[in-house]
């Protein structure tokens, strides 16, 4: 029994000497505290009720809700400025393209064509040469390649197609070139 009543009284020795352990380290942290944030009375206990967190989160909320608007703006802007610039292009590609028809009509009217008929009916014309091909070769060989497909018995037409470049435009059949 001696024993046993020795035993717990080092028990509470101990336990003593970690309260006073643990109350001096505590001491030391709100030392610390108080020096790093400058005053004790910013520190909070556990029962004190805390506004500015809430404060704090709710305007940092919308301050992100006002950059957000922000950005919003910014990028609507930018896609009208998007919009515009588009249609600038393709008013200016319209314009460009009016040109090149209107010198292309004016030089029909100087420079004779060269028809390219199949049957006795004239399809359109070759008013130029190409590729070191003359335009009565270019309508020869066109007439040609036309009477060829016509020729044969089973004919894709959704295989007709013009392949245009910014130079020049190529009707195709399948994969051959009819007539440049």
């Amino acid at each position: 029994m001696n024993r046993q009543y020795s035993n717990s009284r080092y028990q509470k020795y101990i336990f003593l000497l970690l309260s006073i352990c643990i109350s001096s380290a505590q001491a030391q942290i709100r030392g610390k505290l108080t020096q790093i944030l400058g005053h004790a009375d910013t520190l909070l206990t556990r029962n004190e009720k805390v506004d500015m967190p809430h404060t704090a989160d709710s305007n940092y909320v919308k301050f992100l809700e006002q950059r957000i608007k922000e950005a919003e703006q910014k990028e609507a802007t930018l896609q009208t400025e998007i919009t515009q610039l588009r249609l600038q292009g393709i008013l200016e590609d319209s314009i460009r393209h009016a040109q090149q028809y209107a010198q292309i009509d004016s030089l029909r009217q100087i420079t004779p064509g060269v028809p390219m008929t199949v049957d006795e009916d004239t399809l359109f014309y070759f008013y130029i040469a190409r590729g070191g091909v003359t335009p009565q070769m270019r309508a020869q060989n066109a007439q040609q390649a036309i009477e060829t497909i016509g020729k044969k018995l089973v004919i894709k037409t959704d295989s007709v197609k013009i392949e245009r470049t910014d130079i020049v435009s190529d009707i195709m059949y399948g994969n051959q070139v009819l007539f440049p």
